[in-house]
């Protein structure tokens, strides 16, 4: 299994949170806003990342919240395997655009 580059872990946990909340009731204008987030992230990972990755559940949110209390990075990066055990389209690796580590 191809590993994901520290690097990669925020933005991959992030995309799978904008689209949680893209389940949810929200203004046009949010949602445009989320869809820019979204569109974004594919311009930096490619399309095929993003569309890969699948919402975050209730379990990856609980740890979120454990994570942002604690305010490190270096905790976040540490309990990615955590957020990709739930969901483990976070580990997509399009290899064809760049290889991680």
């Amino acid at each position: 299994m191809t590993a994901i580059s520290r690097d990669d872990t925020y933005p991959r946990v992030t995309i799978s949170l904008l689209k949680r909340h893209l389940l949810e009731e929200m203004s046009p204008e949010t949602r445009k806003q989320f869809v820019g987030s979204l569109e974004r992230w594919a311009a930096d990972l490619g399309a095929d990342v993003v569309e890969a990755i699948k919402p975050m559940c209730d379990k990856g949110y609980a740890i979120l919240s454990e994570v942002g209390a604690s305010g490190a990075v270096d905790s976040f990066n540490e309990r990615f395997h955590e957020f990709a055990a739930l969901n483990p389209s976070l580990k997509f690796n399009n290899t064809a655009r760049r290889t991680l580590q």
